[in-house]
């Protein structure tokens, strides 16, 4: 199949709690997801994220395969899907846009969530254009961004409503699949077969944002 929506999901959230971890440590604070979104950046009110690489023109390529999960959103959108979802809940609509591959998977897409009390997400994800993956949580007091990718960011950088900014640094281990490795060690440990940082639930309430995305635009 395409990219695996659990590991996916948890690359995009190990991702964001890793930046919160190099805030804790830059501020000398106590940060958690709660405490980011509350307290430096206000109520989160918008989140903006891109994903997007010009696949191989290869129709049997794995990207272009419906069969193999192939298509933007499946392979790409879970990222951006669950990144958003990990700061503003479950989205109450959905609306996409995008174009149809002559085989049948999605090329791009675009997709507007909106959230109880307002919060909104931008999400772009496509197999034909170079995409920025910087991501840009904007709340009522701050936005931050979070690159080069955000699903394996090096920096995190908050602007104030002064225009000032701050730039904390990421260590790199967090950049890449360890923290991931790490869970697995930690639930085969403990005798675990799910993971409390990306449970079935989630991985499922990610996938049903994807699949009614993709019937938008079928």
């Amino acid at each position: 199949m395409g990219q695996p929506v659990a590991q996916a999901g948890f690359d995009a959230r190990g991702a964001l709690r890793a930046a919160l971890r190099a805030i804790q440590a830059d501020a000398g604070l106590p940060v958690t997801v709660v405490t980011c979104t509350r307290g430096e950046l206000g109520e989160v009110r918008s989140v903006h994220a891109a994903f997007g690489f010009v696949a191989p023109d290869d129709p049997a390529h794995r990207l272009w395969d419906p069969a193999l999960g192939g298509g933007a959103l499946l392979d790409l959108g879970i990222y951006p899907v669950d990144f958003a979802r990990l700061l503003l809940g479950a989205p109450d609509r959905i609306q996409a846009t995008g174009r149809i591959a002559s085989t049948g998977v999605d090329a791009d897409a675009g997709l507007l969530l909106t959230f109880p009390g307002g919060g909104r997400a931008l999400l772009d994800v496509s197999l034909t254009a170079v995409l920025p993956s910087i991501a840009t949580v904007s709340g009522t007091r701050a936005y931050a961004e979070l690159g080069p990718a955000f699903h394996a960011p090096t920096w995190l950088r908050l602007t104030g409503p002064d225009g000032s900014t701050r730039e904390v640094g990421v260590a790199d281990r967090f950049a890449g699949y360890v923290g991931e490795l790490e869970e697995v060690a930690r639930c085969l440990a403990a005798g675990r077969t799910e993971s409390d940082v990306m449970p079935l639930s989630e991985t499922l309430a990610t996938m049903i944002v994807l699949d009614r995305a993709r019937l938008l635009l079928s």
